[in-house]
């Protein structure tokens, strides 16, 4: 319940029906993300890997999918 400039880490900006400005908490496996939805992720925690194509982070890959090198995405087969 407070004034702020921009949304904190692990946080995204929606608008209600209202039309209020707020703050809403990204999905738990996202370190920050954009919205609309809390899983659509710029980045995930540690732990979590991240698919580019869905902005989204998994704690592991999905079907059809492997980790790359660096073990922090998912690549399409």
């Amino acid at each position: 319940k407070q004034c702020i400039k921009d949304c904190p880490m692990q946080y995204y900006p929606t608008t209600n029906n209202l039309k209020e400005k707020t703050c809403e908490l990204c999905n738990g496996n996202c370190k920050t993300c954009f919205g609309p939805e809390s899983t659509n992720c710029f980045s995930c925690k540690n732990g979590s890997f991240y698919l580019k194509d869905l902005h989204s982070c998994f704690e592991t890959c999905p079907v059809y999918y492997y980790t790359n090198s660096t073990g922090s995405e998912c690549v399409k087969c």
